[in-house]
């Protein structure tokens, strides 16, 4: 598999953070995946829209790889919460649910009027 070298500086920021620059394997797939990011009017550059926002005229390749990362750093956060959330879940025993139950039909009547 042949890699490219990608150099990370600190530039302005990309999706609202400031940015260190630092050089690290890109594979030949991530590169390809950031030029069609940076080709308006591909499936890729539509999805980075919808996830990202506009992006910016003239994406550089290593704006293009840096919101790559940040992307899957955002999904990485997401499904920590989900198995933290799953965890909490696990703890939570009968008596908790039935409790949690009787003040949502307690707070169904009140809001009916009953």
């Amino acid at each position: 598999m042949h890699h490219c070298m990608m150099h990370i500086m600190r530039q302005k920021p990309i999706l609202g953070r400031m940015t260190i620059r630092k050089t690290l394997p890109v594979d030949e797939e991530s590169l390809a995946l950031a030029q069609a990011i940076r080709t308006s009017d591909t499936p890729e550059s539509t999805a980075a829209q919808m996830i990202a926002g506009p992006l910016r005229p003239n994406l550089s390749e290593g704006q293009a790889l840096a919101m790559l990362i940040s992307l899957g750093a955002e999904r990485l956060r997401e499904t920590i919460l989900d198995l933290q959330y799953a965890a909490y879940a696990d703890t939570i025993d009968d008596e908790d649910r039935a409790y949690a139950d009787s003040v949502r039909a307690r707070r169904t009547r009140l809001s009916q009027g009953d």
